[in-house]
């Protein structure tokens, strides 16, 4: 199972966008997590057809910062089971009926406030 997780900075860059879409093609990842995309959900709806992925899960940026994006491939079950601004966490069940419980976090970028990061993450487990 391969899985993608990346701290893109600004997706709406066309070479960005590029990359990506050349990293899936050559590794076919089942499931892809995008960070700090900071592009609206419109915005980033439009990329999001334009890679053909089966499903995608997404917090929406805030102002002009952030936005967590959980793509997949068909043939996987995704359930939300929780998200905020700096998580996404998922049950994802399998062609072959494999289930599992996938959490893509993103921890908060000022050490102040690494605190509720911390405290997220206890939450979670």
């Amino acid at each position: 199972m391969y899985v993608l997780s990346w701290n893109v900075q600004r997706l709406g860059n066309l070479r960005t966008f590029h990359d990506l879409r050349n990293l899936l093609q050559d590794k076919t990842p089942y499931i892809v997590f995008l960070i700090e995309t900071r592009m609206t959900a419109v915005q980033m709806g439009g990329l999001v057809r334009r890679l053909g992925v089966g499903g995608v899960l997404y917090v929406p940026r805030e102002w002009f910062f952030g936005g967590l994006y959980f793509l997949w491939n068909t043939g996987l079950q995704v359930v939300l089971l929780s998200s905020s601004s700096g998580h996404i966490d998922a049950r994802v069940t399998f062609p072959n009926s494999f289930v599992t419980q996938i959490t893509r976090f993103y921890g908060h970028p000022h050490l102040t406030r690494r605190i509720y990061s911390w405290e997220l993450l206890r939450r979670l487990s």
